[in-house]
């Protein structure tokens, strides 16, 4: 017996991106067992196909597409109890009320145009998390983009709604 367990082998996360523009590395992402998809077909497939949870990162450049960008949102927002994480936005209320939009309308904030522009210039990456009740939790981390911070962050969600609502409070 070799001491490695069945776990090892699992997917830590799935990082769809575009084949010509990513934040991280195809070899970064090989050593942390993070599979890389480039089209949301295959990303709706693995995720489905797979019989447990793991995060969901999605690179900006996807998100320039307007058509895979609203396929997205509503798929994403089918994906509970999943970590999402934006890489490339440092700023949740620019990703999830511009980019994706999670929430009704009503419930947006009231920005003008060049507060969202510096919102959106933020680098960094945006977290997410759609608890069974619906809540949805963000949070923003404005920093280098870093694996294993995300992947830590990742790790903190699995582990429910109450560790969830514990990282929104740091």
């Amino acid at each position: 017996m070799t001491g490695c367990s069945v776990s090892d082998n699992k997917y830590k996360a799935v990082y769809f991106t575009t084949e010509d523009s990513s934040f991280i590395s195809t070899n970064e992402l090989k050593e942390h067992n993070v599979l890389e998809l480039n089209s949301l077909e295959e990303l709706k497939s693995k995720v489905d196909e797979l019989d447990y949870k793991m995060g969901i990162f999605i690179d900006k450049s996807v998100l320039d597409d307007e058509i895979i960008t609203k396929s997205l949102n509503t798929w994403l927002l089918k994906q509970k109890n999943y970590p999402i994480i934006v890489v490339g936005y440092g700023n949740p209320t620019y990703v999830y009320f511009k980019k994706l939009v999670f929430t009704d309308e009503q419930y947006i904030p009231n920005f003008d145009d060049e507060t969202y522009e510096k919102f959106r210039k933020q680098k960094g990456y945006s977290f997410a998390y759609i608890g069974n009740s619906g809540k949805i939790y963000g949070k923003g981390y404005k920093e280098e983009i870093n694996i294993d911070k995300m992947l830590n962050v990742v790790n903190q969600a699995l582990k429910g709604e109450k560790f969830v609502e514990k990282m929104m409070e740091r």
